[in-house]
């Protein structure tokens, strides 16, 4: 469920590159370096039931916001 994920933009056609926020790292920033030289968005959590979860990110870019629901049997976007 926290591995990265990756949208395209509409609007200004970038990669938004993104996962969810994970509870014990509090402190993170919202723009997470990763090894590779690029950024990940950190997801925030919505709102939560039995079967799915739903994040919100953004474009670096346009900051536009975004809203993803992920299964929590399938772990995969619906």
């Amino acid at each position: 469920m926290y591995r990265i994920r990756t949208k395209t933009c509409p609007y200004c056609n970038s990669i938004i590159n993104w996962k969810p926020k994970i509870k014990r790292l509090r402190n993170t920033t919202y723009h997470k370096p990763v090894p590779f030289k690029e950024h990940v968005v950190l997801g925030k959590k919505i709102f939560e039931n039995e079967t799915s979860v739903t994040y919100s990110y953004h474009c670096m870019n346009c900051q536009t916001e975004y809203i993803s629901v992920i299964s929590k049997t399938t772990k995969r976007e619906l």
